[in-house]
């Protein structure tokens, strides 16, 4: 897989990120009251590293963090997650490692409902629709 992992950016991709996240928070809170009319589930503000990888690379049984880079995650709901990252994913569905209190990882396979490119540093955003959880 040809994205950057989190723990693998530059210092100016790291800011570039954070200011990145801040813009798309405000534009969030100016919007947000149109859009949860919309949503199935409220989202929740949720800065943190989540895992990423493509079904393609997993081997059936595998465990997809042998094949998933890390990237932040900006919001979460029971139904998604919001996350960016450097690079243009072509794929309509992926897999998300969210790590829990206890230091598991839950996997979920997920459609990508939105994909738009931002003006800082060639990011992406990205939004995605939980379909099942995936047993790894």
């Amino acid at each position: 897989m040809a994205i950057s992992s989190a723990d693998c950016y530059s210092d100016s991709e790291q800011r570039a990120v954070m200011r990145l996240l801040d813009s798309l928070d405000r534009i969030d809170r100016m919007t947000g009251v149109h859009f949860e009319k919309v949503r199935s589930h409220a989202r929740q503000p949720y800065r943190g590293i989540v895992w990423l990888a493509m079904p393609d690379d997993v081997e059936v049984g595998g465990n997809p963090q042998d094949h998933a880079v890390k990237v932040y995650a900006r919001s979460l709901s029971r139904s998604g997650l919001a996350f960016v990252c450097p690079s243009y994913i072509p794929h309509r569905r992926v897999l998300c490692g969210l790590t829990l209190a206890n230091g598991t990882t839950r996997w979920m396979e997920a459609d990508v409902v939105r994909r738009r490119e931002t003006r800082e540093q060639g990011f992406w955003e990205y939004g995605v629709s939980f379909c099942k959880r995936v047993e790894a």
